[in-house]
């Protein structure tokens, strides 16, 4: 009989540690975001641009796609801070397809939303200077930008490499390597930074996703179209290392992947 007792306290003190290894887990998984609908929203996410020294005419160009896409009500979105946790956040496709059908246009993707807002934040060389782009990115959405320089920049720093890569470490390499080849450099110590996702399967390397990454005393926020037929979002993180975990998600069907912060390599697979 105490050998029993002794058996069902093991059990139950087990089942208690992995409630609470379990909480813990989602504590750190934890965060807030807005999907910037109402217009309160829209004027928080102003606030941290203009504290974090963005261009007001990207700022408002921004703020403008953000209104467009919701000047029809995207379903079971309205304003406010709702709480996730990043293990079991997703979007509803079916939501997606009817504001789709709705608002027929998927244009913006979330690396075009990030560089109109962060252009300015990146050093490119003279266009005279400037390598090649090796392709023009993203047909539809490329018409957001009027100025053939900014074309030529986008589609420069965002290019598909033709590499062939056997690790995340080397993924990490050739993107940086890429950047520096074609006079890309990112200014340090800005408050407000392009963060990318990086993704291979081991022939070519790709941008999987961009977003922009704003520091407003001790909070860090990121602002992303998270994808063209999804939401805007501006997310309270805790840190780094949640952003890193943020993103991750981004990245885990690719056999190699790595996660930037500016030139920084903040992760790799």
């Amino acid at each position: 009989m105490a050998e029993k007792r002794k058996v069902l306290i093991a059990a139950v003190l087990l089942a208690l540690g992995l409630i609470i290894y379990a909480g813990t887990l989602l504590a750190r998984g934890s965060f807030i975001y807005t999907n910037l609908a109402a217009p309160s929203d829209r004027d928080l996410a102003q606030t941290l641009l203009d504290g974090a020294g963005i261009t007001p005419e990207n700022t408002e160009r921004l703020l403008e796609l953000v209104e467009e896409f919701y000047s029809v009500p995207y379903p079971s979105i309205d304003g406010g801070f709702e709480r996730a946790y990043i293990q079991f956040f997703r979007y509803s496709g079916e939501d997606a397809a009817q504001h789709l059908d709705m608002q027929p246009d998927d244009s913006l993707t979330c690396r075009m939303a990030a560089f109109i807002l962060l252009r300015d934040k990146i050093t490119f060389p003279d266009s005279a200077q400037s390598p090649p782009a090796l392709e023009e990115k993203d047909p539809q959405s490329r018409r957001n930008l009027t100025d053939s320089g900014d074309l030529l920049h986008y589609d420069l720093f965002f290019a598909n490499l033709e590499r062939t890569v056997r690790s995340s470490a080397e993924l990490s390499a050739a993107v940086t390597e890429h950047w520096e080849e074609s006079g890309i450099v990112f200014p340090v110590g800005e408050k407000a930074g392009i963060v990318t996702a990086y993704g291979s399967n081991g022939e070519g390397v790709q941008n999987f996703h961009t977003a922009a990454a704003i520091y407003s005393g001790d909070e860090l926020w990121l602002l992303e179209k998270y994808d063209p037929i999804y939401p805007w979002q501006l997310s309270r993180l805790k840190d780094e290392a949640q952003l890193v975990s943020y993103l991750k998600t981004r990245v885990s069907d690719a056999k190699y992947a790595a996660i930037f912060l500016g030139g920084s390599c903040l992760w790799t697979k």
